[in-house]
């Protein structure tokens, strides 16, 4: 039996650093002024770069808004507008990252779904991102609270909760995992050879590929393999979500010698009694798709029943964030385009109105088009919206809207804090 390899993008060092904070933080000075917060702060990472990326980013922006204005002028499709901008935008990103002699430029830009060879992504909020993770531990535990519980078992698994904002439902599906369910569901077993269809190249399961055609293959196969066999990757795709889980914060371990003393070695804070996974669904098309998700672990003390495992949770997990699947991608930018449009077409007359639709674009652009340079990109086609209207618009430079996007799931929420940081007027 084996695992499925750990196909992974690693991105708490590529997309912390690119997709989802290499953005333009404006603060006191409305548009065309930016001043990038992260880039100011970590300026030697970004080669010391800044004045010129401030200066082409201003320019990148003022040219959108040109390709916005003539398009409505010339009475254009506003979603094909929305994709040329897009395409110029990752572009740009790519050349700003050359120039600058930024390790790994190619990835610049790349759609993760057609460019990439990683079956998903994910990020931890950690590090400079554990704000943000505790904010999302703190919404989970509040919601795992109102579960009922006895003798520290969690009666109920599954906790659902539905809105609908600006016509688009949205829902958010916390589901519970114990060891009785590992036990069940098998996932940490893996799959058999005979478990797969004859024509699924089982061989690259038992060792990795290292090179980029063979990394290529076996995505394109489990690509495939979600479209005919969906239960089979399902519960490979969990396998290697729990396995992230144990390789990244393994559980402690109790030692000592045989008929003495035993004491915990490793980290008590990752102590493991269930799993949980939470998935922020949004109307797409339609549909109800996965947007993105959180997984992440509580502990029930045995020698402490009057500890609340929620609260532990709270205080001593960490959360990883699951980004929503390459599949989905081009279906979620269709539906942006859309929103792109209505923005575009704003009345002029109730600002909020346009806010409202700028955040949701946001909303629906952290599904990380690229494989690096998603957050910038998204960040300079919101600028160019505003320019378009000749609106300026301040931002506390310490809030990052991809990141507020992941840590307030429900829209609503979401568009609450928006509006909170960023000040828009004529």
């Amino acid at each position: 039996m084996w695992w499925l390899p750990l196909l992974l993008v690693f991105l708490g060092s590529l997309a912390a650093d690119d997709n989802l904070a290499d953005v333009l933080c404006p603060e006191e000075s409305g548009i065309p002024s930016y001043c990038p917060a992260f880039m100011v702060v970590r300026g030697s990472e970004f080669g010391n770069q800044q004045d010129d990326y401030l200066a082409r980013a201003q320019n990148i922006i003022r040219k959108s808004s040109e390709k916005i204005r003539e398009a409505v002028q010339k009475e254009r499709d506003l979603s094909e507008c929305f994709f040329q901008i897009f395409q110029f935008l990752a572009l740009e990103r790519r050349q700003l990252a050359i120039d600058h002699h930024t390790v790994g430029s190619d990835q610049f830009g790349a759609r993760r779904d057609l460019e990439g060879c990683a079956d998903f992504s994910y990020t931890p909020f950690i590090g400079g991102y554990s704000e943000y993770g505790k904010q999302i531990l703190t919404f989970l535990k509040e919601a795992l609270s109102t579960m009922p519980r006895e003798g520290g078992q969690f009666l109920e698994k599954t906790w659902l909760h539905e809105e609908t904002f600006l016509g688009k439902r949205s829902s958010v599906e916390i589901q519970i995992f114990d060891k009785d369910d590992l036990k069940r569901e098998k996932w940490h077993e893996g799959l058999q050879e005979t478990d797969l269809p004859q024509w699924f190249p089982a061989a690259l399961l038992k060792e990795p590929p290292k090179d980029l055609s063979g990394k290529k293959t076996l995505f394109q196969a489990l690509r495939q393999l979600r479209l005919t066999a969906p239960e089979k990757y399902s519960h490979l795709r969990m396998g290697s979500l729990l396995m992230l889980m144990m390789n990244d914060f393994p559980s402690p371990m109790k030692a000592g010698k045989l008929g003495g003393p035993m004491k915990w070695v490793g980290n008590l804070n990752y102590l493991k009694s269930f799993y949980v996974l939470c998935t922020v669904r949004l109307e797409i098309q339609g549909n109800m798709e996965p947007l993105f998700q959180y997984i992440t672990w509580g502990y029930q003390n045995p020698d402490d029943p009057e500890e609340d495992p929620c609260e532990r949770m709270a205080r001593c997990s960490e959360v990883v964030v699951v980004h929503q699947h390459e599949s989905l991608i081009q279906k979620t930018l269709d539906d942006a385009s859309h929103v792109f449009a209505k923005a575009v077409q704003w009345n002029g007359k109730n600002i909020v109105e346009l806010q409202e639709l700028i955040a949701l674009l946001r909303l629906e652009l952290i599904c990380m088009p690229f494989l690096r340079g998603s957050a910038a990109t998204s960040e300079w086609m919101e600028a160019a919206i505003y320019e378009f209207h000749k609106l300026r618009y301040t931002m506390d430079r310490n809030r990052l809207t991809d990141l507020e996007a992941y840590s307030n799931p429900y829209p609503s929420q979401f568009f609450n804090a928006y509006t909170s940081y960023i000040k828009v007027s004529r």
